[in-house]
């Protein structure tokens, strides 16, 4: 386990970034990801210093040409956690659809059932029912025309 190189979201979880397990983690796999590193004690965020959310928000308008108005607290409390998470986050969303946020969780990884339908909600204004509907044979890739 000490030459092998473990994903940053895994370092994360085992230095105590995203909390700890009520049982706490093996102590020799936890010795094989830190390698030698102490893992956080306490509260993740508690070492963390004031931020000024405006600020922040402000940034990640111009950083992400976005509408400042359009980056909940939420957001803003997301990448001052989980930068990069959050930069993949905005890129995913600019790719592929600014409904994105407003899917389900399970229609978002595991697709929509023929007929099910559900409610997504883009902005303030605007709320669309959405139905799964069968897929024709005009599939190209992971592309399918519906």
């Amino acid at each position: 386990g000490q030459e092998m190189e473990f994903p940053d979201s895994v370092v994360d979880l085992f230095m105590g970034r995203l909390g700890f397990p009520h049982r706490g983690l093996p102590a020799e796999l936890t010795a094989a990801v830190l390698k030698g590193v102490l893992p956080i004690q306490g509260r993740p965020g508690a070492e963390m210093a004031p931020e000024d959310f405006n600020a922040e928000r402000a940034r990640l308008a111009e950083a992400h040409e976005l509408d400042p108005a359009s980056i909940s607290d939420e957001d803003v409390v997301s990448s001052l956690l989980y930068p990069k998470v959050f930069a993949d986050y905005i890129n995913f969303r600019k790719e592929n659809s600014t409904a994105v946020p407003a899917l389900p969780t399970t229609a978002f990884f595991y697709g929509m059932a023929v007929g099910e339908t559900i409610n997504i909600e883009v902005d303030r204004e605007a709320a669309e029912d959405i139905r799964g509907a069968p897929l024709g044979d005009d599939v190209q890739g992971d592309t399918v025309s519906v």
